[in-house]
């Protein structure tokens, strides 16, 4: 993104309204998401979910323990964030961006 020196405060102001509005949408729909993997979890453990996934129910052969901890911590770090920015909770250190790169 590049700035023009020349900008208005109407400018500026409608700029910070759309990436506050792109910001806030994208932390909404990650905390859906979160919660979405909540529900399809239904408390099974990381095991039985590569087992699930592994089966052909899931589509995805070869799938094991340690790759649903990784996509459980995306999602986790998801709500993390949230809360963060929603004054619920401390930032947890991690970095999010790494977590989330994996999967994009």
């Amino acid at each position: 993104m590049t700035f023009d020196k020349d900008m208005t405060w109407d400018d500026l102001a409608r700029l910070a309204q759309q990436r506050s509005r792109a910001v806030i949408n994208a932390l909404n729909e990650a905390k859906l998401a979160q919660e979405e993997w909540n529900s399809f979890r239904e408390g099974r453990t990381d095991a039985v979910l590569a087992t699930y996934f592994d089966s052909g129910n899931g589509s995805r052969p070869g799938t094991t323990a340690a790759e649903v901890a990784e996509l459980k911590k995306v999602f986790t770090s998801f709500k993390d964030v949230y809360d963060f920015c929603d004054n619920v909770a401390s930032p947890v250190q991690g970095d999010r961006f790494a977590d989330w790169q994996r999967f994009s």
